[in-house]
């Protein structure tokens, strides 16, 4: 587990990096969802959080194998001309949205 407990100010980080107000808003998303993952853990005695760990590797293993298919199946279509214009369009943007919240964890750090 990385060492929250620095002077290092994440918010602070983010708004310095003068980024676009959609990519600020997501990096300040995803500091607060790790923040309150965090918070959630703390509270939880080692061998919950040991045990969570081991169902949330396992989940993992699960979800990411049927989002390779999903993925794998549909980039299939859009390149065989199955699917073609905005629908391949969206198709395309689902599937980038895919590989880039690959992990359970985002579903977890909804909570």
């Amino acid at each position: 587990m990385a060492d929250y407990n620095s002077d290092r100010n994440p918010i602070a980080d983010i708004l310095s990096q003068k980024a676009k107000p959609d990519a600020t808003r997501d990096a300040l998303d995803a500091e607060i969802r790790r923040a309150r993952v965090n918070l959630l853990d703390s509270v939880f005695p080692p061998d919950v959080t040991q045990r969570y760990a081991s169902i949330r590797a396992e989940q993992l293993k699960t979800v990411s194998e049927a989002a390779r298919q999903i993925s794998s199946v549909l980039a299939a279509d859009v390149s065989e001309g199955i699917l073609s214009g905005a629908v391949a369009h969206k198709v395309k943007d689902g599937i980038a949205e895919l590989t880039s919240h690959s992990g359970y964890s985002q579903g977890i750090e909804s909570i």
